[in-house]
């Protein structure tokens, strides 16, 4: 009978330290461990893109004593012609002077900056495009003085793309030329933005740079903008 009753009191004790065994196993323990190491790491990312939220971006030219804003604007055509699909086609040179290096900061990966032209026309309102990219990516221990190196651009330089029209005559028409950059932290979303650099008017003739060896002249710049 002592036995009989001692019985579910021996099983109880069995099961609580079964289920002890259970909790401090190693796959139990693992489990507790790596959902604290997620934990910690999402707190980390959270507090580092936080901290890009303070950073303030100003692009500024390369030399501030002289122009604080961003320079790029059209100086020559190497080509404005009609193509064969009656489409309008330019290549063009531009003139930059920009500082991005207010933008980086220690999490930054990347900054892409590109130069991007726009124009009305009656059929399609608004339309723009790229003429010109420039992605500078950053070592993980690169020190500020090289990124700002990086961020710096000044000079003549040639567009990388050429710029079409879709249906309409580009010859005399308004442009409006703007800087644009992306930067890509390492934690944290990407974050943009853009300024207004230069307007300007496409040659009112085409020139095709090739035959005579002429040259177009700079496009005309509208007056009272850089």
């Amino acid at each position: 009978m002592t036995s009989y009753c001692n019985r579910p009191r021996a099983s109880r004790v069995s099961r609580r330290a079964r289920l002890a065994a259970m909790s401090h196993s190693p796959w139990h323990r693992l489990n507790a461990t790596l959902t604290l190491a997620v934990a910690i790491f999402a707190v980390l990312v959270a507090c580092a893109s936080v901290t890009d939220v303070f950073h303030a971006c100003a692009p500024t030219s390369s030399m501030p004593f002289m122009s604080r804003s961003p320079i790029v604007r059209v100086v020559d055509y190497e080509r404005f012609a009609r193509v064969a699909d009656s489409r309008d086609e330019a290549v063009v040179r531009l003139e930059v002077d920009y500082d991005l290096s207010s933008c980086a900061s220690w999490n930054t990966k990347m900054v892409f900056a590109h130069v991007t032209v726009s124009w009305e026309t009656e059929t399609r309102g608004v339309n723009e495009a790229t003429i010109w990219d420039d992605a500078v990516k950053f070592d993980r221990w690169e020190s500020a003085e090289s990124k700002a190196k990086k961020l710096r651009k000044q000079g003549v330089i040639r567009a990388k793309y050429k710029l079409r029209s879709v249906d309409e005559r580009l010859s005399g028409r308004g442009m409006e030329v703007k800087l644009r950059w992306a930067v890509t932290p390492r934690a944290g979303r990407i974050w943009r933005g853009e300024t207004s650099t230069s307007n300007a008017t496409f040659p009112v003739e085409y020139l095709n740079v090739g035959g005579d060896g002429q040259r177009a002249r700079a496009a005309p710049r509208t007056p009272g903008m850089p």
